[in-house]
């Protein structure tokens, strides 16, 4: 996984940070008896690989899993883990389109770094973070940055575990609190470790900062459509995009 991530940063973040991480297929989950892939068949490993297949945001979540491996290993828990998965995936729907990086590089070479994903829509986000390490580390930010907030905004964020089942508590990301979103956290994620919260916001002075995302297709043929890169498209596809109405104002629209 490090090695595969350590690409997407290299490639994508640092190399071209306009494309969007959620529209890669970045070969999400592997679970084979044969090759070099499965080392070991340690479940806490696989659990752990296949929600980064999921939290990291990709738009197309690529399996590869033997099932017979799957009915085996730990009694076939996996099949659940992977239902569960998928149902978390499905009800972000609307919010992992704007899945971007957090942290570091997952490997620059000479050490291993805390990184992850997060998302974030108006009320509702999403977070995972991932240490590579062997060793616990430590990581110093504020929810604005991870989110990717804007300066203009400002209010609170509470995380709750995506995943209640074989997913421990992340230090220094406490689930019964409230954080404003420029308060200074360290979190403290554990050697060899993957975290995934759903988040929740609130905002000072109103309740939601962006429109709605709209599923009723309300454009004209007279309004002019861009996807999220400020690339003008004539025939949009399913997605979401910003209208830009005649008297000068926009908003979001989801197309399925």
């Amino acid at each position: 996984i490090t090695y595969r991530d350590r690409l997407v940063y290299q490639n994508f973040v640092q190399n071209s940070p306009l494309c969007p991480i959620n529209t890669m297929m970045t070969h999400g989950f592997i679970l084979t008896q044969f090759g070099a892939v499965s080392k070991n068949m340690d479940y806490a490993g696989i659990l752990r690989e296949m929600r980064c297949a999921f939290a990291c945001g990709s738009g197309m979540v690529e399996l590869y899993n033997d099932y017979a491996l799957m009915n085996s290993i730990n009694n076939g828990k996996l099949w659940a883990d992977l239902a569960e998965c998928i149902a978390w995936q499905r009800d972000n729907a609307d919010v992992l389109p704007d899945a971007h990086w957090v942290g570091g590089n997952p490997w620059d070479g000479s050490k291993a770094n805390i990184y992850g994903w997060a998302s974030w829509n108006g009320p509702r986000g999403t977070f995972a973070l991932r240490n590579p390490s062997t060793s616990a580390q430590t990581l110093t930010t504020t929810y604005r940055e991870i989110f990717e907030i804007p300066a203009y905004l400002n209010g609170k964020v509470q995380l709750t575990k995506a995943f209640e089942s074989n997913q421990a508590n992340l230090g220094g990301a406490l689930t019964t609190k409230e954080y404003d979103f420029d308060q200074s956290i360290t979190l403290r994620p554990a050697a060899s470790s993957v975290y995934v919260f759903n988040a929740t916001f609130t905002y000072d002075g109103e309740e939601t900062p962006v429109e709605t995302i709209r599923t009723d297709n309300p454009h004209s043929s007279t309004s002019a459509i861009y996807d999220l890169q400020g690339r003008r498209i004539s025939n949009p596809a399913g997605g979401i995009y910003i209208i830009r109405r005649a008297d000068g104002t926009s908003h979001k629209v989801m197309r399925p």
